[in-house]
């Protein structure tokens, strides 16, 4: 698959050098743009990373999703802030326990600050842990084809720890979430809490069809809530299956253990 144009920078100027671990790393990015953009968006997109890792959208099946972390240590979060409209953006995190898989979603969310007039030039992501020849260590050499790869995505976490039932479905997604407890308001708010950052990161995954159109889904979709049951219906969700599936199973890892215990998971797709 051809790299689309907002990536085009990719195949001579995006430079990685990440090794995934569970010890605590600094971590930079720095992306540049041909000129200036008012509207903040890369302060709105760093902001929205580090609420999606906080929920377990970096996890992968090298690392528990409960286990990832990353804090914001400088760089612009509000539009108003200093660097929030480039052409130079950079940023430091401290980061744990990021699958390096999820480094293609880096790079492609921090992509969409350019545009066709204004494209991105240059992007450099940067782990203050040397490489080493494990399978944890990732360079533009092994990134640059997962961008091309509309499947190379953080896998799912081989362990959960609910019972995972998948169901085949006519059209959307359908998502239902069993307790052994009663669920409670705060329960609920964390779980469409959840599906929001879902929604955010399924945005940067490819459409259902290569070459179809674009990826398109809910924001926000049916919800339901009983005695021990939250439920979601999508209708609308036009991005490929695997991925979302997995990055929603492992996000419900950490909401298992961060938010309440949940007994089984159902999931639908449509195929």
């Amino acid at each position: 698959m051809a790299l689309p144009p907002s990536l085009a920078f990719a195949a001579t100027s995006l430079s990685v050098a990440y090794r995934g671990s569970t010890e605590l790393q600094s971590l930079e990015i720095h992306a540049r743009t041909a000129n200036a953009r008012l509207d903040g968006a890369g302060a709105d997109r760093m902001a929205q990373l580090l609420r999606n890792v906080a929920r377990g959208a970096g996890g992968g099946a090298e690392f528990h999703p409960a286990s990832g972390n990353a804090t914001h240590a400088s760089g612009p979060l509000r539009s108003g802030d200093t660097g929030a409209v480039g052409p130079e953006y950079r940023w430091v995190l401290t980061v744990s326990a990021l699958s390096p898989a999820y480094i293609k979603n880096v790079v492609k969310r921090f992509a969409l600050l350019g545009n066709v007039s204004n494209p991105v030039l240059s992007m450099r992501i940067t782990g203050s842990l040397p490489l080493d020849t494990s399978p944890l260590s990732v360079s533009e050499a092994q990134v640059l084809p997962w961008l091309e790869d509309p499947r190379a995505w953080p896998a799912v976490w081989s362990a959960p720890p609910f019972e995972v039932v998948d169901h085949d479905i006519a059209g959307g997604v359908w998502l239902r979430l069993l307790f052994t407890d009663p669920t409670s308001v705060d329960t609920y708010r964390a779980f469409t809490s959840l599906l929001y950052s879902w929604c955010s990161e399924v945005a940067y995954h490819p459409p259902a069809e290569e070459g179809g159109d674009p990826g398109v889904m809910q924001v926000m979709p049916q919800l339901a809530r009983n005695h021990t049951t939250l439920s979601a219906r999508y209708r609308e969700f036009r991005y490929l299956g695997g991925p979302a599936r997995d990055l929603i199973i492992n996000m419900l890892v950490r909401f298992h253990h961060e938010v309440c215990p949940v007994s089984r998971v159902e999931l639908g797709f449509s195929t």
